[in-house]
């Protein structure tokens, strides 16, 4: 999530992940667990934004709460409960299934943003493609299918721009074909895919591996990742955000790129088959493990979150036992979801992938560790433990 400060924006979860690696006098603070240091990062990073509201009033602006890992949600969760009689705003944009869980606190107000009315979708269809008399009909047929939503109306002139419908001439956009030739799809969805699909093979095939690091990609990840020559790599990157479906984003380490809206994450990634999906999430799995091998338990959520889209369940245990994830076990996977990857892991790997293997002593263990705490009980019981 980005915070203004000092006139920019900052990565808060980079930031905090960047700190708990960072060196520091305290001769104890190596040796604490991962875990600590990120709660302790965690605490500092909410003190530092109410010491900031005690001098003057602040805002602090959240943006796709949805998409938000623990961490970041624990730090807004604590400023929330803590605010009082600070001088301090705190903004969330999300979708509908982010459920802020606040709904109760006093000074706590949610606001549901409806569709544009039709004035207002007009106004904006009208600032993105001109107020040309001859375009009348086609901006009144934009507003009509769009059904006022700002993204749906922004991808759909961006894809009839792209597709040659519409082309500048002397400073305006005119139409090349009859305006009963054209099709807006339905849904805001299937703009997004079919804007992705027009792609050239290789910038899709960069946009969907990008999908797969996550809706946050770190440049030093992806080249890893990608088999591409460095000066290859960074054209294609350049054309996917002139088209503006990526964007660069401050990073406390190093160049980091997001996605432009979390809608054109989901389509590019679920746009993916799951058999390369699968693969895609091995591939960046042991990418990240090559690049963390001094400290891989700073990374333990992430490697955990792609062994499970891998289907490589040995690792997706040894990742979930580790104790920096044992929240995010429950709070992220859930009760059903811990017992399906329990489950699957041990009876049903996926066709191609390294299967849990049933003989694996330690593994089993572990399994079953997770089974006892999150309160599973198990259908038969692990020979000769306990």
């Amino acid at each position: 999530m980005r915070l203004p400060h000092c006139g920019r924006f900052v990565d808060l979860s980079s930031g905090i992940a960047f700190a708990a690696r960072a060196s520091v006098e305290d001769p104890d603070w190596p040796t604490l667990d991962p875990a600590v240091r990120r709660q302790r990062m965690m605490a500092t990073a909410k003190d530092l934004f109410l010491r900031c509201a005690q001098n003057r009033p602040l805002l602090l602006w959240f943006e796709d709460m949805q998409w938000t890992d623990v961490e970041t949600r624990d730090v807004v969760e604590g400023l929330v409960d803590s605010i009082g009689a600070t001088r301090l705003l705190v903004i969330l944009t999300c979708r509908p299934e982010y459920d802020p869980r606040r709904g109760n606190k006093d000074g706590f107000t949610s606001i549901h943003l409806d569709p544009l009315q039709t004035g207002a979708a007009d106004q904006l269809v009208r600032a993105l493609l001109g107020n040309d008399a001859a375009n009348a009909e086609l901006r009144a047929l934009i507003v009509e299918r769009t059904e006022g939503t700002p993204l749906f109306i922004e991808e759909t002139i961006r894809t009839l721009v792209e597709s040659g419908v519409l082309r500048m001439r002397a400073g305006r956009y005119e139409l090349t074909r009859e305006i009963r030739e054209i099709r807006i799809p339905e849904t805001v969805q299937s703009v997004i895919a079919a804007r992705i699909d027009s792609l050239s093979p290789k910038r899709k095939t960069l946009l969907q591996i990008a999908s797969v690091i996550g809706s946050e990609i770190p440049l030093l990840l992806l080249r890893e990742v990608v088999d591409l020559a460095e000066e290859e790599l960074q054209n294609l990157l350049a054309e996917l955000q002139a088209a503006q479906f990526l964007y660069e984003t401050p990073n406390a380490t190093s160049l980091q790129l997001k996605f432009s809206h979390a809608l054109v994450h989901e389509v590019a990634y679920g746009g993916l088959i799951s058999a390369k999906r699968q693969m895609l999430h091995a591939r960046v799995l042991r990418a990240m493990e090559s690049q963390n091998q001094e400290k891989p338990q700073d990374f333990v959520e992430s490697l955990a979150h792609h062994a499970l889209n891998a289907a490589l369940w040995k690792e997706a245990v040894t990742y979930l036992c580790r104790p920096a994830t044992r929240r995010w076990n429950y709070r992220l996977i859930g009760r059903r979801g811990l017992l399906r990857v329990v489950t699957a892991g041990a009876h049903a790997p996926a066709a191609g992938s390294r299967p849990y293997p049933r003989g694996d002593r330690r593994s089993a263990e572990a399994a079953a560790d997770i089974r006892s705490d999150c309160g599973i009980r198990p259908a038969r019981a692990l020979p000769g433990r306990g």
